[in-house]
C-alpha cells in the first residue's frame, strides 16, 4: 500500500517535498490525511494501482506544482478544493475512472 500510516498520519511525512511513487504497482486509496503534506511541491504516484476518491483536503497542498496520478484505478469527480491550487502547472489524471 502507499499511503501507509506511518507516512500520512500526525507523525507521517509533514515536511516532504517531492514525493515520487510512480510505476511500482501500489495498491490502496489517497488518505484525507495527505493534507497534513502542506510543504509538499510535486505528488507523482502514475501508473500504481490507487483507488478510491481525490481526497478534497488535497486543497491543503498549496505549494503544489505537479500532481500526477495517470494509469490508475481513480473515481469519482475532482473536488473543487483543488481550485486551491494556484501554484499547480502540471496535472495528469488521464487512464482513471474520473468524470
Amino acid at each position: 500500500e502507499l499511503f501507509q500510516p506511518e507516512y500520512s498520519g500526525p507523525n507521517g511525512l509533514t515536511e516532504v517535498v517531492n514525493f515520487r511513487a510512480s510505476l511500482n504497482n501500489f495498491r490502496g486509496n489517497i488518505p484525507k490525511e495527505i493534507g497534513r503534506w502542506t510543504r509538499l511541491q510535486n505528488l507523482w504516484f502514475a501508473d500504481n494501482e490507487i483507488t478510491g476518491t481525490i481526497p478534497r483536503e488535497v486543497g491543503n497542498l498549496v505549494d503544489m506544482n505537479a500532481f500526477l496520478f495517470y494509469k490508475n484505478k481513480i473515481a469519482g469527480t475532482i473536488p473543487d478544493e483543488i481550485g486551491n491550487l494556484d501554484k499547480l502547472t502540471w496535472i495528469d489524471m488521464e487512464d482513471n475512472q474520473i468524470v
